[in-house]
């Protein structure tokens, strides 16, 4: 089997990762920025970004709610997700960004 090359850490030490009911880890962390990196590089976006990952425990099973906001300067990403697990609620989140253009978003 061949082996997968590793993305390139695209996310900048800015980037936030927020966690209610789960445990935050390195590894956490690491699998963050190394799916938003993959998305990245699928997009083609080479320049680091800064990102606002929040993964919240629903309940008492392992439903986690996942909300990220991902910044590259010139477009902004958000977007929501409701799955079983962590690893499927950010996977699902970045299969289901929305773009758009920096000056659209309004800072509160």
């Amino acid at each position: 089997m061949p082996h997968r090359k590793q993305p390139t850490h695209l996310t900048s030490p800015e980037s936030k990762v927020i966690c209610v009911g789960i445990t935050d880890s390195r590894s956490v962390r690491s699998f963050i920025e190394m799916r938003i990196s993959r998305w990245l590089e699928s997009l083609g976006i080479t320049t680091p970004v800064r990102f606002t990952a929040q993964l919240r425990k629903e309940g008492r099973g392992h439903l986690v709610y996942c909300e990220l906001e991902i910044d590259s300067g010139t477009e902004v990403w958000n977007g929501t997700w409701l799955d079983e697990g962590l690893h499927q609620a950010l996977i699902g989140c970045l299969n289901h960004l929305e773009p758009r253009p920096v000056h659209a978003v309004q800072y509160a």
